[in-house]
């Protein structure tokens, strides 16, 4: 690593590690777009031509995915940049017999509590949705994936990680839960809005669901981690979104 990296504070490396994964998701979500969609006829588009059909290709995007994810906060947390109570895996009350990771018995109710309403409040937005959808002709909500129970359980984990890991900073840098919150949901956000695939999704009533549920759950988890600086219960809400809507990937619907 270089000496500048190890010369900046822990306010600049932890910067410097979000930068570089908003650099990673785009480069990233570029080549997908460009995987999903061959024929190109410039070096990038017969690179990613030639490479399409290989046996192992499918198997590598997993790992890199696996990799980016899960491995970058892993990485900032095994050097010392991520503190647990900040990404919300560990509360700061820790009274034997009183508490569970750190969070007291009746955080975890109020917690719960909140996570609920805010669950069955988007359930019901997007239910509606559907529900109107479908009269004027539409399937807009875009329901009924078919990946299997495990794949969504680690799509939550994806997300939900990867979402703490990008407010962790600002919560830091800020010593402000609100405001950390709200900013690293700003970069969730822009990070969506530099996938390609967000803003294809989005010109079709039918091929707009996946993209809007994915806006719907990084607000719902914004707010429900605001209230309970709690991380397990912000993924069992977004948990029970996906158990209960079914909703489609984006990457889904490319296909169709």
């Amino acid at each position: 690593m270089g000496d500048w990296f190890l010369h900046l504070n822990i306010e600049g490396q932890l910067a410097t590690w979000l930068v570089a994964s908003c650099l990673l998701y785009m480069l990233g979500a570029q080549l997908a777009w460009q995987y999903r969609h061959p024929g190109r006829v410039d070096r990038l588009g017969r690179w990613i031509d030639h490479w399409r059909d290989q046996p192992f290709v499918a198997g590598l995007g997993e790992s890199v995915r696996l990799l980016y994810y899960l491995g970058i906060p892993l990485a900032a947390a095994m050097i010392g940049l991520l503190r647990a109570d900040v990404f919300g895996i560990s509360g700061t009350d820790q009274v034997n017999g009183a508490s569970v990771q750190g969070f007291l018995w009746k955080d975890w109710t109020r917690g719960a509590g909140l996570a609920t309403a805010a669950v069955l409040g988007m359930a019901a937005a997007w239910l509606i949705g559907g529900a109107a959808s479908r009269r004027a002709g539409l399937d807009a909500m875009n329901q009924g994936g078919t990946y299997s129970l495990w794949r969504r359980g680690l799509e939550v984990l994806y997300w939900q990680v990867h979402w703490a890991f990008y407010r962790s900073g600002p919560i830091f840098w800020l010593d402000d839960p609100y405001w950390g919150v709200f900013i690293g949901l700003g970069i969730a956000l822009f990070e969506i809005g530099l996938d390609p695939a967000f803003w294809w999704a989005l010109k079709s009533a039918e091929t707009a669901g996946p993209a809007l549920f994915r806006v719907g759950v990084a607000w719902i988890s914004a707010l429900v981690f605001l209230e309970t600086h709690n991380l397990w219960l912000t993924a069992a809400a977004h948990a029970a979104l996906v158990a209960l809507l079914r909703p489609r990937q984006v990457h889904d619907v490319w296909q169709d």
